[in-house]
């Protein structure tokens, strides 16, 4: 009895496990043979008997070779938790390629290669495109136009960019149609690789990170919305990334990193959530408010820069706009994953998303559900923020960086897909500041999480025309992305600058 605990491979050595695949190929073998004997007519059973004693002749072939491999004194089990160990100690990449895989093999592949044509079937009609392309740039340098023969840009109906994006969008005016759509895409295309700039430089070890989240989405379905629209949302981001880092790196021009943020906020709103980067250290007290009173006037000018009776305007404009039946029409919400647009458009269910009661139930129950939704989104909020504040003097970290990113995408009313072009930015600074825990236990939640994370982020390069079921909206996915972020928070242990 003392010697079971102990059970070494003397009992399944090499020799014996290699002789017991010998004999069960051989044993297979004889069965397929015997089977030939008593005679076989349907062609599928000749098909079986032909697979089993070609599956026979591979296990006597493998057996063979491990009946001569020498002896190891090592337990089954010491020799698979060696295993398990190595796989747990794999690097980030490897988790992060798993989940894209997974989604890859469940959500490409079938829709492309086993379509009911039988016929290749590419990718095609994904986009809610609009012609002539580029029409939201069009559209909002028209409001331009207006502006500069001394009109309102707000008579311009659906209209919503604050007075500031007029004066500074105001040169592309000076291009044609084609041209205007050629710049914003080169700027557009430009910002995306200048974000992976600042962080690159200084996460030498984490290059391949990088790379695949700048492949993936340079080729997303986000991105490519972004540019077909003519959108400016990765601009926006990159003039915070530019803020930021001069306020960190280069203290002389913090001045110019106080109107780059103030610009990014009033071509695009939810930037401003990035306002708390600003405070070096929360005990200095006096620098902060320096630094408040400085923000707080830049952004003051820059809302009164078209005068007063404009601000009215816009401000008019984006109550109006924010609550218009517009963004969720059946046909237009799938594209709005913001909290309300996602619940609406379950409670529609016109792509049978959900079973028709469970829709029934939810048009009652819309409201709280929302709230739920909400206190959840501000739950992990409150704790990456206040983890964060515990362990540094100022919100300079990765997790602060992806959490504002993905508030910036679920707050909002209205938030449209082309803004998932900003994920693979925030998710590549993010796996590039996270390393493995030690204990087991931790690796495996890590593990887990990373993988969550990743899945969720490579459904939204997606179209949503190819996803089904509640995963039609990118609400899901984005909410699943801020609950793993929180529980890499929760593990974290290192809390380096993120820039």
């Amino acid at each position: 009895m003392a010697e079971q605990p102990g059970l070494s491979l003397k009992l399944v050595s090499n020799r014996w496990v290699g002789c017991t695949l010998v004999v069960v190929g051989l044993l297979l073998i004889s069965i397929m043979l015997l089977v030939d004997l008593i005679g076989v007519g349907k062609m599928g059973l000749q098909a079986a008997q032909i697979s089993g004693i070609l599956f026979g002749v591979l296990l006597v072939l493998v057996g063979s070779g491990i009946r001569s491999l020498p002896d190891d004194s090592k337990t089954v089990g010491q020799l698979l938790a060696e295993k398990a160990e190595s796989i747990l100690n794999f690097p980030v990449l490897f988790w992060i390629l798993v989940g894209f895989i997974i989604v890859f093999a469940l959500c490409f592949v079938p829709p492309m290669f086993f379509d009911d044509s039988l016929r290749l079937s590419y990718f095609a009609d994904y986009l809610p495109d609009l012609k002539p392309i580029g029409n939201d740039l069009h559209y909002n340098s028209s409001a331009i136009s207006l502006w500069l023969q001394g009109s309102s840009p707000y008579e311009l109906p659906y209209h919503f960019y604050p007075p500031l994006y007029h004066l500074v969008f105001s040169p592309i005016i000076l291009f044609g149609p084609e041209q205007k759509y050629a710049v914003m895409t080169v700027l557009t295309l430009a910002s995306f690789g200048l974000l992976f700039l600042f962080p690159w430089r200084a996460k030498a070890n984490n290059h391949a990170i990088f790379l695949f989240f700048f492949l993936t989405g340079l080729i997303s379905y986000g991105m490519q919305f972004e540019l077909e629209r003519g959108q400016f949302n990765v601009l926006a981001l990159l003039l915070v990334f530019s803020s930021i880092w001069l306020f960190y790196k280069l203290p002389s021009f913090r001045y110019l990193s106080y109107v780059l943020f103030t610009i990014a906020t009033h071509i695009k709103i939810y930037p401003g959530i990035f306002v708390m980067l600003f405070f070096l250290r929360w005990q200095d007290w006096k620098e902060n408010l320096k630094t408040a009173i400085i923000l707080g006037l830049l952004n003051v000018a820059a809302s009164l820069v078209l005068g007063y009776k404009i601000l009215e305007q816009f401000i008019q404009s984006l109550l109006n706009e924010s609550s218009n039946p517009l963004w969720i029409l059946p046909d237009k919400q799938p594209i709005n994953h913001s909290v309300s647009a996602f619940l609406d458009k379950l409670a529609k269910n016109n792509d049978n998303e959900v079973p028709q009661e469970f829709a029934d139930w939810l048009i009652s129950s819309i409201s709280w559900l929302q709230f739920v939704l909400l206190a959840i989104i501000l739950l992990c909020a409150i704790i990456i923020l206040w983890r964060t504040f515990q362990h540094k003097p100022n919100l300079l970290h990765a997790d602060v960086f992806m959490l504002f990113i993905i508030l910036g995408h679920l707050l909002p009313s209205v938030s449209i897909d082309y803004k998932l072009a900003l994920l693979a930015p925030g998710l590549a600074l993010l796996f590039t500041n996270h390393t493995l825990p030690d204990t087991k236990g931790q690796k495996l939640v890590f593990i887990g999480l990373t993988i969550l994370m990743s899945s969720a982020y490579t459904l939204t390069l997606v179209p949503y025309i190819y996803r089904s079921g509640i995963f039609i909206n990118a609400f899901p996915m984005l909410f699943a992305i801020l609950i793993g972020l929180t529980g890499l928070n929760l593990l974290n242990r290192s809390w380096q600058d993120a820039l």
